[in-house]
Parts: C-alpha cells; sequence; structure tokens
C-alpha cells in the first residue's frame, strides 16, 4: 500500500513539474508573439503581472527589457536586463544583450567588462569581439584591438573583413609598410573593395608615393563613379601639389554631388584666381566668404582677386580683414615663443632661450625681450659682442618699448655698454 502512495506522489509530482514547464512555455511564447506583433505595452503589462508571483524568473525580465528597449525608456531597459544577468550570471545571451544596450547608448565602459567576460569563455565569437574590439578602436586602444582581429584573421585568413580591421589597426598604429602589405591583400581577394582602396591611396600619399595614391583612387572611381568622396580625396591630393588645374574638375564633381562646404568653395576660388580668372573666382570665394568670414586666407585671396580686377578699396578692405583676423595670432606666436624661452633660460639652456626669444622679437620688437637676451649674453654665455649689440639695440628702440624704463635704469643700461665696449676694444 505505501509503495503505491509513493508511486503515486512521484507520478504527481512529474505531472506537476510537467504542467508548470508546458505553462511556462506557453507563457513565453506568447511573449514572443506579441514582441514579433509590435505590441510592447502589452508585453510590459504581461511581464510585470507574471514578477508579481514569480520575482526569480530571468527570462521574463529579459522579455520586459526587450519591450522597454522598443519603448525607448533606456532606465528601465537596464534594469530589466541587469536583473535577468544578476538571476542567471551564466545566461550569455543576457550577458550579450546588456552588453549591446550599453555599447548602442554609448556607455562602453560598463560594456567592456561583461563583452570582456564573454570574450574570454568564447574567444571566436566574433559578435562578442565585434563590440569588444569597436569600442577599443573607438577609444584608440589599437593594440588591444588587434590582437582580436589576428586571432580571426588566423582562423580564416581569407576573410577581408578580417584583414581590413588588422589593416586599419596598423594604419592607425602607423605600422604604414604593414597596413599597405594587408590592405594589398585585401584588395587580392576583393579588388572592388572601395574603402580599402581609399585608405591604401592615404597611405601611399602619406609615404609620399603620390602618383600610386591617386591610381587606387582611380581604380575606385571605375568601380563607382558617382561616389563623391573619391573625387573629393583625389582633388585634394591634386590642390596639395599645386595641380589645381586637374583638381578643380573633382572639387566641381564634388560640389555638383551636394558639397557646398567652405574648403570646397575656397579651393575653387584659389584655383580659379592661381589660373588668373579672377573674375570666376571671385563667386566661389565670396561664397565661401560667406560661411565663413574668420578664414584670413579667404580674405587673403579676395585681396588678391580684387587687385587684379583693379578694385582696390574693395582689395585694401579685404586686407585689412586679414591683418585683423591674424592679429591675435602673431600675439600668441609672440607670447608662446617668449614663454618657450623663459623655459630653457629656467633649465640653464642659454643658446635655446636665445633661439626662441629671437622668434618672438622677429615678429614684435619687445624692450624687454631684447634686454633678457644681452644679458643672457653678458652674464651667461660672457659673448661680449653680441651683448654689445642687444644693449645697443635697445638703446636704439626706446620709442618701440612697450613701457617706459626708469631714467635710472637707462643709466644703468648705457654704464654697461660703455664698461663692455671699452673692454672690448681693449681685447
Amino acid at each position: 500500500m505505501k509503495i503505491r502512495i509513493v508511486i503515486f506522489l512521484a507520478f504527481l509530482s512529474v505531472f506537476t513539474w510537467s504542467s508548470t514547464t508546458a505553462q511556462e512555455k506557453t507563457k513565453i511564447n506568447q511573449l514572443d508573439a506579441l514582441l514579433i506583433q509590435g505590441e510592447y505595452n502589452e508585453v510590459v503589462s504581461n511581464c510585470l503581472n507574471i514578477l508579481q508571483t514569480d520575482t526569480l524568473n530571468a527570462e521574463i525580465y529579459y522579455k520586459l527589457g526587450l519591450a522597454y528597449q522598443n519603448l525607448m525608456q533606456n532606465d528601465k531597459t537596464v534594469e530589466a536586463f541587469s536583473k535577468a544577468v544578476k538571476l542567471a550570471p551564466d545566461n550569455k545571451k543576457y550577458m550579450h544583450t546588456l552588453a549591446k544596450h550599453y555599447y548602442n547608448s554609448g556607455k562602453h565602459k560598463l560594456a567592456l567588462p561583461i563583452l570582456d567576460s564573454l570574450c574570454a569563455h568564447d574567444s571566436l565569437n566574433w559578435m562578442y569581439s565585434f563590440y569588444l574590439s569597436d569600442i577599443y578602436m573607438q577609444k584608440g586602444l589599437f593594440n588591444k584591438a588587434l590582437p582580436i582581429y589576428q586571432r580571426f584573421h588566423n582562423n580564416d585568413t581569407t576573410n577581408t573583413l578580417y584583414l581590413d580591421k588588422l589593416a586599419f589597426c596598423n594604419l592607425r598604429m602607423e605600422n604604414d609598410s604593414i597596413a599597405i602589405k594587408l590592405f594589398e591583400k585585401s584588395l587580392s581577394i576583393n579588388s572592388k573593395n572601395i574603402p580599402s582602396l581609399k585608405n591604401l591611396s592615404y597611405l601611399y600619399f602619406k609615404n609620399k608615393q603620390i602618383d600610386t595614391a591617386i591610381y587606387q583612387l582611380n581604380r575606385g572611381l571605375k568601380i563607382d563613379s558617382t561616389d563623391a568622396d573619391l573625387y573629393y580625396r583625389r582633388a585634394d591630393i591634386y590642390f596639395q601639389q599645386n595641380y589645381h588645374y586637374r583638381a578643380r574638375p573633382d572639387y566641381f564633381k564634388v560640389l555638383k554631388y551636394g558639397d557646398t562646404t567652405k574648403l570646397v568653395l575656397k579651393r575653387i576660388g584659389i584655383g580659379l584666381a592661381y589660373n588668373n580668372q579672377p573674375n570666376d573666382a571671385l563667386g566661389y570665394l565670396l561664397k565661401a566668404y560667406q560661411k565663413d568670414s574668420s578664414d584670413f586666407e579667404i580674405s587673403g585671396y579676395l585681396g588678391q582677386t580684387y587687385y587684379k580686377l583693379k578694385e582696390y578699396k574693395k582689395s585694401i578692405k579685404y586686407y585689412n580683414r586679414v591683418l585683423k583676423l591674424i592679429s591675435p595670432i602673431l600675439k600668441q606666436h609672440v607670447l608662446t615663443n617668449t614663454l618657450i624661452g623663459d623655459g630653457y633660460k629656467d633649465s640653464c639652456l642659454y643658446n635655446e632661450a636665445i633661439k626662441y626669444y629671437s622668434k618672438s622679437m622677429d615678429i614684435n620688437y619687445s624692450g624687454a625681450i631684447c634686454m633678457t637676451i644681452a644679458n643672457i649674453y653678458d652674464e651667461k654665455l660672457k659673448n661680449t659682442g653680441k651683448a654689445i649689440k642687444y644693449y645697443q639695440l635697445f638703446l636704439n628702440n626706446l620709442d618701440k618699448n612697450e613701457f617706459v624704463f626708469p631714467p635710472e635704469y637707462l643709466e644703468n643700461v648705457r654704464n654697461r655698454l660703455n664698461w663692455l665696449t671699452k673692454k672690448n676694444i681693449t681685447k
């Protein structure tokens, strides 16, 4: 009799468990159907009802997170996904979904440890590695991204995706020769890979192989003659080589495709000005000026163009504009050279200090800097001839000094100059 009771209870237990599991699967299937149909609010409502009596159900929290994600309720999404991960810490699906949400929300610092953990358990899962390596790339940690791409490349040496990623890492790490070899290998597998052609062109141009750089862009244009970026890159190379007549048709192409940025208009205008076409240049330069009146180069070319057209008042106007725009730059240039000179002087590197003080003086005479140079030659370097030169320069330009020096100070300078001059004569 007892044996029959035990068997019955065991059967009842199995039946109850099977029934519960079946109900659980039904609920999950219903939620999945609602998610597919886009009934996200209903999914949220159903999940919250289930969680009132089943607070430890990780899958329900996961479905709730998916619904919140589609409703763009970020805080609730993170809370739901995090709860699912906490309840089922070994579930890679939950971890990956949370990491992706952090990644897409720009919270790379939070995504990084999760992705790192996933990759540690499955180093050849490209989806995990893609997000992890991309975060490294965005942070400029190319040395960390490189071994990830290398691992996948070793496993599939003909996959151009891995080759291109490896090549780009090396490009950013300035391993130019390695990057070139990898991009060339990628193109030998897929000759129509335009991004690789662009990167290869950049590398050849950087290494002063101009014709080869142009050749790569020409290859790209044979594949896609509507790619405005290819025209822009080729125009940029021609322009930097002062081949304005070659750059101009490409810039016109870029303009035709809708790129009316200041740089394009400016360079077309400069090219026409160089080609002695002032009337044509004027239209483009004025449009560029309207976009950015703070670009002193545009004002300079406008001044030059109006001068060629004998419109001298307008020419003077734009040249004055150049002076106004570069004045703060010159002041900063003077100040920076002076500060560098101070740094070398205080480090007892006197010749270097004089070099930078002199650069400052070349831009704008300063009595104080002139005296600093004179004192270094006199007291530190014991160069009497140079000290005399700068003491004399100071006394000859008293009217140019930035402030009035006391009479006693000037008298001391004259006395020192006279003494050094007599000493120099007696040698």
